[in-house]
């Protein structure tokens, strides 16, 4: 089952990959320039806000407001489920370190948005590489996943 979950993560991973590299240079990435914080929130919460849950998105949910800009979470290829709030809780467990948006997995659960450290490709929190300089996303996927 690890080995279906990786194999579909990779392939998402690479559709994301080849989307931006398709990208013409004019497009201003959102998630590195502060300034761009209202391609995405309507006011550009504080960390007092943001840490109480006040996001402002542009949509009225966090995944309709990344899928303003990335199609492929909801045209694409299967993605992992998201802006949920039930599951299967005999195979999948409420997060230990992962943020949970109103009780529900959303974007934001596995993806930070301003991410500092070159190792989270595609910032997804908790990525770091193998001894064969491979990504491993295996602690991220565990946070939820157990029995694997």
């Amino acid at each position: 089952m690890r080995k279906i979950l990786s194999s579909l993560v990779f392939g998402c991973l690479l559709v994301l990959l080849l989307a931006a590299l398709l990208m013409g240079t004019d497009v201003v990435n959102p998630h590195v320039d502060p300034e761009s914080c209202l391609s995405c929130h309507t006011q550009i919460p504080t960390a007092e806000q943001a840490a109480a849950g006040d996001y402002y998105c542009i949509e009225v949910t966090i995944d309709a407001t990344c899928g303003t800009c990335h199609p492929t979470f909801t045209e694409g290829p299967p993605n992992h489920p998201s802006d949920i709030d039930d599951w299967d809780h005999d195979y999948v467990s409420i997060p230990s370190s992962l943020p949970l948006f109103n009780g529900k997995i959303t974007c934001n659960t596995c993806h930070l948005h301003l991410v500092s450290d070159a190792l989270s490709i595609y910032l997804l929190r908790k990525v770091k590489l193998n001894d064969q300089s491979e990504f491993d996303w295996t602690e991220l996927c565990l946070d939820c996943h157990h029995g694997y």
